[in-house]
């Protein structure tokens, strides 16, 4: 007889009904299966065995947290996060299930240091009106947010002998959200040469300089950490006004 969600809840050693289910919501947790396949439009279903690189941002599950912000309660537990579906996997110690919450803004996750949330905006995010995203920056005069994005490379079959097939591949594509005191929020261009850009006119002479002193490429490889600086240095600008 195969266990319902619920009793297979009520049984999970280490975390206990007491811990998950009466902390949360019992009925909210899902029991899914891991992602095995993706659909590419001229192939058809491809099995992820078949792909190179994967969907999840860790192989395995690690220690984080699930976040109730209306009952304001952390419950430990195990978590993946598949960064091409935007769906994080949820381990209840002891069991071999995967589970999911709803998409809820009540639920966040606490996820390899950083905390996750649901950010609504149906300009930015035109196919689902939203994503999970981290806050870098959480001040009155600058919110920075950043999506772990996995997407995926089709690939492209042999078209002769002379030719190597390329096999389709899960390629990482950061995104940051940028929100500047009370203009609406927006998506930053990523260019060395358009970066300077996505700031307020009287600071962008010096921002361009200090990206071009600083020699910052904004590359796959180093994205994050010059993103990051830029935004410290934009900060130090306004503060020294």
């Amino acid at each position: 007889m195969k266990l319902s969600p619920f009793l297979l809840i009520l049984i999970v050693p280490g975390i206990l009904l007491g811990q998950a289910t009466d902390a949360l919501n019992s009925n909210d947790f899902r029991a899914i299966q891991e992602q095995q396949f993706v659909n590419i439009d001229s192939r058809g279903e491809i099995k992820l065995a078949d792909v190179k690189g994967s969907p999840f941002v860790t192989k395995d599950y690690v220690d984080g947290k699930i976040i109730d912000d209306k009952k304001n309660i952390k419950i430990p537990v195990k978590l993946k996060y598949n960064a091409y579906l935007d769906k994080f996997l949820v381990n209840l110690d002891g069991t071999e299930e995967h589970f999911s919450l709803p998409r809820l803004k009540r639920y966040e996750y606490q996820y390899q240091g950083k905390r996750f949330f649901i950010l609504i905006n149906k300009q930015l995010f035109k196919d689902t009106g939203n994503k999970y995203v981290q806050s870098l920056i959480d001040r009155p005069e600058l919110k920075l947010y950043r999506q772990i994005n996995f997407r995926l490379d089709p690939g492209r079959a042999a078209r002769n002998s002379y030719e190597t097939s390329v096999p389709p591949s899960f390629e990482k594509d950061n995104r940051f959200f940028l929100k500047i005191s009370d203009q609406p929020i927006k998506e930053m261009a990523l260019e060395r040469k358009d970066f300077a850009g996505n700031f307020p006119a009287k600071y962008r002479s010096k921002i361009k300089d200090f990206i071009y002193d600083r020699k910052l490429q904004f590359n796959t490889k180093s994205v994050y950490a010059d993103v990051l600086l830029v935004l410290r240095y934009y900060l130090n600008l306004v503060v020294s006004d």
